[in-house]
């Protein structure tokens, strides 16, 4: 086939002509020839799928055809069904709407008979004085006038007024059992069952009917509902008190109502811890009593939504909403009474407070001050709530907090700005840049306060996920604000008259640049290592874990991005801007060219959660301001070393050295550390010495190594691999670094690993001291290639850390031996 297709292509295409121009015309011609053939192929298979679709087509019409003749048959006969049903629905309808009405009737009739007859039973039963029967009675009757909770009907308007005096009969009747059971407890009398044990032999001091007559009434008014009132506040509707703890509430309402509103001298709104007081009082003096009702009375009433204590709760609580309400101006007027049971109609709006007339301070508009004792208080009234085990999800005053954008948005800020008030107070105290244990004083206050912030915020319950998140972002933003204020007080980063507006308070005395920029580091060192703890701290792991906290954590806006900042306010607002502006720094940080560590990528694993961005931008920081102090200080050791470096005279002298024989002599022993190196080991020694007494540990040793490593490479590259060495020369040189050196590192040998961060300097010092020898049989065995494992045990056994076999025979050909006996055609004598 190869050959057949040779031949085509050397006939069709002659020397003489361009070969590209012919291979082309042949392919057009092999594509043309190639559509021709598709097409009787496609022709030849399309034929019998044509005869096929004609048949199915005739077919098709021919259907069409008997339907049209059907539906023409069919007409006739539908037009006259039509017409006889049209004259038959005007007869039968009229009758239908008949027999609806007359359903309707009879419906209402059996109702009426029902209500009629249980009408009798309520009052025959009265006459008997048989309780329960008048009970049950008045809950059937209930239900067909749909005051039932649990009936399908809507209520019946207006009720008949016979209803309204039975229900006043039974509810004055619970009032009665509450006055002779002397509920609710106003004021605090001690342990009741303490008191009825002097009179019932410590048993409960109510006998046994008055809890029957109780809990029959309380089960019977329970299930009554009546239609809310049209001017209930939204704590009102929340609360959704019934009947029996409407009037348990009504003395403690009218209390509530006369002392904290008007112009008493009990209602003073810069004085919120008054009433708060007094709802905890009461609350605390009557926990006893209503938990032993509920666990021991009422456990078997079946009503599993209601509970009487914390209804009880959620109504007091009610009062103070309300009265936060109209203190910060988001109510007009005073609130009504709610608590008393209205039956004959007379809710109008002229029963409007006495003392709507009086003024209001509005905390919103009012001075901080206000607002913030306020909210302090209602955070205090929310703990004590914790500890009487209250319900997370029942009604809290820290919900009219946290559920109106307007007030959450005026508290974060006022949050904001008084956190950034002391921030400045604590950095601008005396001792607040004072040492202690090389930590500023400042640190310790600055801690406190963020974490304050979070103290706040862990009272706040029930979908409070956006006012956390907000309370954090301003914890976040204090410490952004801490670190600019550090970053900008270091020395390289300040002028003259900048440095003291920066660091307000700093003495004279600390006033010196290297206590200056190790106070810094500590400071941001210690918060560093703070944020990581704080990692494992249950508010903040909870925060990261709630996905809504989360989602609103990861998202760059903010309900109130968009508002502008207004110039000299930022602080106040900061905590707005702090995802921009913190996600902007890392930006900056990774495009300025400085290399993230391992250090940073470690970081961030033991630092995840809400806080691993603000930990990285501290630790990013601490890493700039380290690297730049690391490379002046090794600019200023390595300009010490030129001397040293070039010195190359000393490392070939034969001063002193005699000419032996032995090849397994010793190179002399050096006693003296070179002239031009002790200049640049004090400096060395000084530097270590200072750092050490003013930075941290793990600063010092971030500091030191990258400098220990460059002193290495310096001393390996320019001083190793660029001079010759005579024994004498090595002497010298392992004097110089493997003792000198290594012993004035070796007391900082705890935070460096000085044999490791110099390893390629001893391992050469160790080498050239070799006596000649050894120098000349290991240089033999790295020559031989059949021996590499052998190789590397002579190097371990050497104490070879460092150096590969070929590194360590560029070591080895620096040496110059002086004795002819080696065999070495370097050798001099």
């Amino acid at each position: 086939m190869g050959e057949t297709c040779t031949e085509t292509l050397n006939k069709l295409i002659q020397p003489s002509f361009d070969v590209k121009l012919k291979l082309l015309s042949l392919i057009n011609e092999s594509e043309q020839r190639i559509l021709r053939l598709k097409e009787i192929i496609s022709f030849g298979e399309s034929a019998g799928a044509l005869s096929v679709f004609s048949s199915h087509s005739e077919h098709f019409l021919r259907e069409i055809e008997e339907i049209q003749q059907q539906l023409a048959k069919l007409e006739p006969n539908v037009i006259s069904s039509l017409q006889s049903g049209k004259d038959l629905a005007e007869k039968i309808i009229p009758d239908v709407l008949q027999m609806k009405s007359l359903q309707a009737s009879l419906s209402i009739a059996e109702r009426d008979e029902a209500i009629a007859r249980y009408r009798s039973e309520v009052v025959a039963s009265q006459v008997l004085g048989s309780l329960d029967m008048s009970l049950d009675s008045f809950l059937n009757l209930s239900l067909h006038l749909g005051t039932h909770v649990s009936s399908s009907t809507p209520v019946l308007l207006p009720l008949p007024p016979f209803y309204g005096p039975m229900l006043e009969h039974f509810t004055k009747m619970f009032q009665e059992i509450l006055r002779q059971m002397e509920l609710p407890k106003i004021r605090s009398v001690g342990n009741w069952m303490e008191i009825g044990g002097d009179r019932t032999s410590n048993r409960c001091p109510w006998d046994e009917d008055v809890l029957k007559t109780f809990r029959c009434l309380f089960r019977t008014l329970s299930n009554i509902k009546l239609p809310e009132g049209t001017a209930e506040t939204d704590a009102a509707k929340r609360a959704k008190l019934s009947i029996p703890v409407r009037l348990i509430l009504e003395p403690l309402e009218k209390r509530f109502l006369f002392n904290f509103y008007g112009d008493r001298i009990t209602n003073k709104p810069e004085k919120p811890e008054w009433y708060f007081t007094e709802v905890l009082t009461w609350i605390t003096i009557n926990d006893q009593w209503l938990t032993w009702m509920q666990d021991e009375q009422l456990k078997d009433l079946g009503k599993t939504s209601s509970n009487l204590r914390v209804d009880f709760m959620q109504g007091l609580i009610s009062f103070v909403m309300d009265k936060i309400s109209f203190d910060l101006g988001l109510l007009k007027s005073p609130p009504r009474p709610r608590c008393a049971i209205h039956l004959k109609g007379k809710e109008g709006t002229e029963e409007a407070a006495a003392d709507s007339t009086g003024s209001t301070i509005g905390l919103l508009t009012s001075p901080p001050s206000f607002f913030g004792h306020l909210t302090d208080e209602m955070l205090t009234f929310e703990k004590c709530l914790e500890g009487l085990c209250y319900n997370p999800q029942a009604l809290r005053p820290a919900d009219l907090f946290t559920h109106r954008l307007d007030v959450l948005q005026h508290w974060i800020t006022l949050e904001s700005d008084l956190a950034h008030r002391k921030l400045k107070d604590l950095l601008a105290k005396p001792y607040a840049w004072r040492v202690d244990n090389k930590v500023p004083q400042c640190v310790g206050d600055f801690v406190t306060l963020v974490y304050s912030i979070s103290r706040r915020a862990v009272h706040l319950h029930h979908n409070a996920a956006k006012s956390r998140v907000f309370f954090f972002k301003v914890q976040l933003d204090l410490i952004f604000t801490f670190l600019e204020a550090m970053i900008t007080a270091l020395p390289w980063n300040t002028t003259t008259g900048a440095t003291s507006t920066a660091l307000e308070g700093v003495d004279d005395e600390s006033r010196d640049c290297l206590t200056r920029w190790t106070s810094i580091l500590n400071a941001l060192q210690t918060v560093l290592e703070t944020m990581q703890e704080w990692t494992d701290d249950q508010y903040f792991v909870e925060l990261w874990e709630d996905q809504e906290s989360r989602r609103l954590l990861t998202c760059a806006w903010d309900p109130w991005m968009d508002e502008e900042v207004e110039p000299g306010n930022e602080e106040r607002n900061g905590w707005k801007t702090i995802t921009h502006r913190l996600g902007a720094a890392l930006t900056e940080i990774n495009s300025s060219g400085v290399a993230k560590t391992t250090a940073v990528v470690r970081r961030r694993i033991q630092c995840p959660g809400v806080f691993s961005e603000i930990s990285e931008l501290y630790g990013r920081r601490i890493e700039e301001s380290l690297q730049r102090v690391g490379q002046s200080l090794f600019k200023r050791l390595r300009e010490l070393a030129q001397a040293y470096l070039s010195d190359s005279q000393q490392w070939s002298r034969v001063d002193g050295y005699e000419t032996l024989s032995a090849t397994n002599t010793p190179p002399p022993s050096a006693t003296s550390l070179s002239g031009h190196t002790a200049e640049m080991f004090v400096r060395l020694n000084c530097d270590l010495s200072a750092t050490a007494k003013t930075l941290l540990p793990h600063l010092f040793t971030t500091l030191w190594q990258p400098i220990l490593r460059k002193i290495n490479q310096l001393f390996y590259n320019k001083l190793v691999l660029e001079n010759h060495f005579t024994p004498v020369g090595a002497s010298q040189l392992h004097y110089d670094l493997n003792h000198c050196l290594r012993t004035l590192l070796m007391p900082y040998s705890n935070l460096l690993v000085v044999d490791d961060l110099l390893a390629e300097c001893f391992d050469a010092c160790r080498l050239l001291s070799l006596p000649p020898g050894s120098i000349h049989l290991l240089k033999q065995s790295l020559l031989s290639t059949n021996t590499s494992s052998a190789v590397l045990g002579s190097l371990v056994e050497l104490g070879i850390r460092r150096l590969p076999p070929d590194a360590a025979m560029a070591v080895l050909s620096r040496y110059i031996p002086l004795t002819a006996n080696c065999g070495d055609d370097n050798a001099i004598f």
